[in-house]
């Protein structure tokens, strides 16, 4: 068996490049041959770059037989395709063996990838068609550039219309997304839940930290709701105004956020650290007494939760899209509604305030993270889906 995984990005910029990461190592330790491969479709060039370059090519679709790819692939070969949009590319794979499509946002039955309405900053509640196109600029939920809506309609048009039926499986990550995936008509039996999974940590200390510190980590947008959070954190510091507000991470939108904090005067308070490696990110985690989780979108499942939980962290988060699969109420964190900044921040000073607390839900999330997270329960069900394309 050989998996070759798909993704329009080879660099690590997100949650799906994050869980890639991870996988490619895990599966390697089960003796499966496997790689990470980039393609990409730029003026009918196809563009393929591969992590260790064994595979780079680029050329005509029409000559793509004389690639590295194309002489690799055997009749034990399984494509693993995670972020890509290009029917030519995907009726290229069809061709060429079993095809596992997994699904880390609701981008394949979404033009705008996410399901979410930015003008009003709602959930959006209605199947794929042709009112995607006019709630693109009423709504202000997809590139409103003609030639780009153009091509997010053609492409999910394809996915939705075509491909659903030629996948030999999908892939998803939470209750949420299986529910959006049965709404846009993909057959039940083809569907499969299989959550994002957590490397073990031996890094567990405790939550009591002095002075105490919440932690972000994420893209700076307001889909993320950082600035639901710096609002909160503004009714924080009112009750401990010693608390420390640590944002991890870069965005479009990082400006606005700086401005918002300056308001505020929080001075060292709030400190922006920028991207960090994965060792930056485990320092932050394990300096924190909880773990922030603000987005406002509905977020398929939120990869950051279960590493927060397997280092011993409750996590604060707005109740949206499958973040309840992971984040247990009262249990290993706290659930608030959506957009509800009072409650977020009386949540977090709620656990800050008392430090057993803290302590009793950040054992309660890593027995969690460890029990329904682990790369082993992950990898029984994913070697299991490989098999049945196979056959």
């Amino acid at each position: 068996m050989q998996i070759l995984h798909i993704n329009y990005k080879l660099e690590e910029s997100g949650g799906t490049e994050t869980y890639i990461r991870d996988l490619i190592p895990a599966l390697q330790k089960q003796n499966i041959n496997t790689f990470l491969l980039s393609m990409k479709l730029i003026n009918s060039v196809l563009i393929i770059e591969s992590s260790k370059n064994k595979f780079n090519w680029s050329g005509k679709i029409k000559n793509f037989k004389e690639s590295n790819i194309y002489k690799f692939v055997d009749q034990n070969t399984v494509f693993h395709v995670h972020n890509l949009k290009e029917p030519k590319i995907m009726e290229l794979l069809f061709k060429l063996g079993p095809v596992i499509r997994h699904l880390h946002t609701t981008s394949i039955f979404c033009p705008g990838n996410d399901k979410f309405w930015s003008k009003n900053e709602e959930l959006c509640k209605i199947n794929f068609g042709y009112k995607c196109v006019l709630n693109a600029y009423i709504k202000k939920c997809c590139n409103r550039h003609p030639k780009r809506l153009l091509k997010a309609f053609v492409n999910t048009h394809y996915e939705v219309n075509k491909a659903k039926n030629k996948y030999s499986s999908l892939i998803v990550n939470s209750s949420f997304l299986y529910d959006e995936a049965i709404k846009a008509g993909y057959k039940k039996e083809k569907i499969k839940l299989i959550s994002y999974f957590t490397n073990l940590t031996p890094n567990y200390n405790s939550t009591n930290k002095t002075p105490p510190q919440i932690t972000f980590i994420g893209r700076l947008s307001n889909r993320k709701g950082v600035n639901y959070l710096i609002d909160a954190f503004a009714l924080i510091v009112k009750k401990i105004p010693a608390a420390i507000l640590n944002v991890v991470g870069r965005g479009h939108s990082e400006k606005e956020f700086f401005l918002q904090a300056d308001k505020y005067s929080f001075k060292n308070s709030v400190r922006f650290i920028g991207w960090g490696n994965k060792n930056l990110i485990n320092d932050y985690i394990l300096k924190s007494t909880v773990v922030a989780f603000p987005s406002i979108y509905p977020e398929t499942f939120g990869i950051v939760g279960i590493e927060a939980m397997i280092r011993g962290r409750p996590v604060v988060a707005f109740d949206v899209g499958g973040v309840k699969d992971w984040l247990k109420n009262n249990e290993s964190g706290l659930l608030v509604k959506v957009k509800d900044t009072e409650g977020f921040a009386n949540s977090i000073i709620k656990i800050l305030e008392d430090k057993a607390l803290a302590k009793k839900m950040g054992k309660r999330a890593r027995e969690i993270a460890k029990l329904e997270f682990s790369e082993k329960i992950h990898l029984k069900k994913l070697v299991e889906s490989y098999k049945n394309a196979l056959s």
